[in-house]
């Protein structure tokens, strides 16, 4: 399979919703091309979050090599852009290889900054960011909203009036460029020029919300609070990885917000919205995803045999 990947630059990727079971397809989809995957979860990046973010055992990445997995501390940020570099460079790697590349995740924001590129903003300022987030907490996130329709309605119209982290990104650009974001995007991305596949993986609602629940109560068992409470000794409570899904509803656990009952549900409950929102993007934002409906007695090797015809068919339209 190796010589497939000599006349194009091919990019695969798997995405679809947490828990829907992206990994396993992965990893026997890897071993048939012979390859590696390239792990795009903004969560998994970071080092002690085993548990919470359901990273591959050393089983499976004894398999299959994985990347940029493990290699963050929990204290820092890790931007899409800066996602995609780093990937870049590992495709670059994988092709002269003669090599496949393997984008398996839910982050959809970081597939989409690899195969259609990314836009090459200003750096962080982060005198002015704290200003804005210290402006959101006095005056409200509708504040900094409402400044941003008056200066750039193209962008206000793609962002959430409640996604503060967007909102201040977009008006951080302007005040450091003077110029708005959604006008640099149109000159400032660049592309790739991938040749890309994208599988998305889904399963029935009522199927992946049995199998979420599972995983939580599983999590749970695998002591994930004894996992947040080493992250914060090693850390500080306001170590950025403990905000994400899993982590910052037991860290009010910890703080004696809730019995951990109610931090199991809040979980469960929380992943499922987040599955919701997930799928909203994927269809959304990623036009050209090969959808496939997996159940309980859906033979993996059916799937990627499935996968991998694609890929050669591919290949061959494209020569």
């Amino acid at each position: 399979m190796s010589a497939l990947a000599e006349s194009k630059k091919i990019v695969v990727a798997i995405v679809g919703p947490t828990g829907v079971g992206k990994t396993e397809i992965a990893i026997s989809l890897a071993e048939k091309l012979n390859t590696e995957i390239i792990s795009a979860d903004s969560m998994q990046v970071y080092k002690y979050l085993d548990i919470g973010t359901d990273k591959p055992n050393i089983e499976m990445r004894n398999r299959i090599k994985h990347h940029l997995i493990d290699f963050l501390e929990p204290d820092k940020r890790f931007s899409a852009g800066e996602f995609a570099n780093k990937s870049k460079e590992i495709i670059e790697h994988l092709h002269l290889q003669g090599k496949i590349p393997i984008l398996v995740g839910g982050t959809g924001l970081y597939i989409n900054a690899v195969l259609d590129g990314v836009f090459e903003s200003p750096k962080t300022d982060y005198i002015l960011r704290h200003k804005l987030e210290e402006e959101a907490k006095e005056f409200g996130v509708k504040k900094l909203y409402e400044r941003l329709k008056t200066i750039d309605s193209v962008s206000s119209s793609k962002i959430h009036i409640n996604d503060l982290k967007r909102i201040i990104r977009a008006l951080e650009i302007y005040e450091l460029t003077g110029i708005p974001i959604s006008e640099l995007q149109k000159h400032n991305t660049v592309k790739p020029g991938y040749l890309a596949l994208v599988f998305g993986i889904t399963r029935n609602k009522d199927e992946l919300h049995i199998r979420i629940s599972e995983r939580v109560d599983k999590m749970i068992k695998n002591k994930l609070v004894n996992e947040v409470e080493n992250v914060i000794k090693l850390y500080g409570e306001n170590a950025f990885g403990l905000g994400g899904l899993g982590y910052k509803e037991i860290f009010g656990f910890l703080k004696q917000e809730y019995c951990l009952e109610k931090a199991v549900d809040l979980i469960k409950q929380n992943t499922k919205r987040y599955i919701k929102r997930q799928m909203t993007w994927f269809r959304n934002k990623m036009k050209n995803i090969e959808w496939i409906i997996l159940d309980n007695n859906t033979a993996i090797d059916k799937v990627t045999d499935k996968m991998l015809q694609n890929i050669k068919e591919m290949m061959k339209y494209e020569k």
